[in-house]
């Protein structure tokens, strides 16, 4: 049987191309545990957060909606952790090398993020970036990765073939959504040695 050759290499962006650890956010604004465990799971992990990478609410609406369950005395902090949270974002440095030996080989290089668009205050940050072809973020088309919508606007988009594409991703439910439509991928487990030994695997470096 003919090998099948990936010609695209579609990128996630959290804990791939830069950490997502809503615990360390946080963190970096309060040293009490038992706020950032709270503001943790009131920030980052209700229907609030989702819909601002669904780009569906503002950022005033979410941060509002989420102080109505929380003492006034926490108010502030959450101001502020909504306000400076970009500045927290840490760059996987690692992944530029790989980026660019994709890059050298003739792949296509995508990113298909869930994300606010809170992104370009540090997207310049990421450096992998400048070897990408194409960016496409969730909040921008109203579209939430794993749902099968978000890759066929990525298809679209850019003009891509799903057999053509291959995945990068950290969570599971998004590689079977991306398989969903008919594109392969791996899940990202934060070893850079495994995702170079699975591209190899795959013929694509």
């Amino acid at each position: 049987m003919t090998k099948k050759i990936y010609e695209s290499i579609l990128f996630d962006m959290g804990n791939v191309l830069i950490d997502f650890d809503p615990r360390a956010i946080v963190s970096a604004f309060c040293d009490d545990k038992l706020t950032i465990e709270l503001l943790t799971e009131e920030i980052f992990l209700k229907s609030e957060w989702m819909n601002l990478d669904r780009g569906s609410i503002s950022e005033k609406e979410a941060e509002a909606s989420i102080c109505l369950r929380l003492p006034k005395s926490m108010h502030p902090l959450v101001h502020t952790i909504f306000l400076e949270w970009p500045k927290t974002v840490i760059v996987r440095e690692e992944m530029i090398p790989l980026v660019k030996q994709l890059k050298s080989k003739g792949c296509q290089l995508y990113l298909a993020s869930n994300a606010s668009i809170r992104f370009y205050e540090y997207k310049d940050k990421i450096k992998a970036l400048d070897e990408f072809n194409g960016l496409l973020i969730s909040a921008e088309i109203h579209q939430i990765k794993p749902d099968s919508a978000i890759y066929l606007s990525l298809m679209s988009r850019f003009d891509l073939e799903p057999e053509s594409c291959f995945m990068i991703d950290d969570r599971k439910e998004n590689i079977e959504g991306a398989a969903s439509v008919g594109i392969d991928g791996t899940i990202y487990d934060g070893s850079i040695d495994h995702l170079i030994l699975t591209l190899k695997a795959k013929g694509i470096l």
